[in-house]
């Protein structure tokens, strides 16, 4: 969601598919994603209407879910350096349904 996140006229779009596909329980979870080059009102914009939909959206460290996945990625700069230096370029929410 991270690209779609940084154009504030996707926003409608992308909270309506969380809304949508979110289970309705207590444990579900969104991890959603935007490079540090997203501008800070762009962000807050987005986590406010995920707000007003009834998501609540909480920036989180990358050691809250575990960084160093299990799956193997191969491709061009996808080796564990290339992948910390992709996270360490972006900031991390994690949605649930409020209460």
């Amino acid at each position: 969601m991270s690209d779609l996140l940084h154009f504030g006229g996707s926003h409608s779009a992308l909270v309506d598919s969380l809304v949508a596909l979110l289970a309705k329980s207590g444990g579900s979870r969104v991890y959603v994603v935007a490079g540090n080059h997203t501008k800070q009102d762009v962000c807050d914009r987005f986590k406010d209407q995920a707000q007003r939909a009834g998501i609540l959206l909480v920036e989180e460290g990358y050691q809250q879910i575990g960084s160093q996945g299990k799956m193997v990625v191969r491709g061009p700069g996808l080796d564990r350096e290339g992948l910390r230096r992709r996270r360490d370029m972006s900031r991390l929410w994690i949605g649930r349904w409020m209460e």
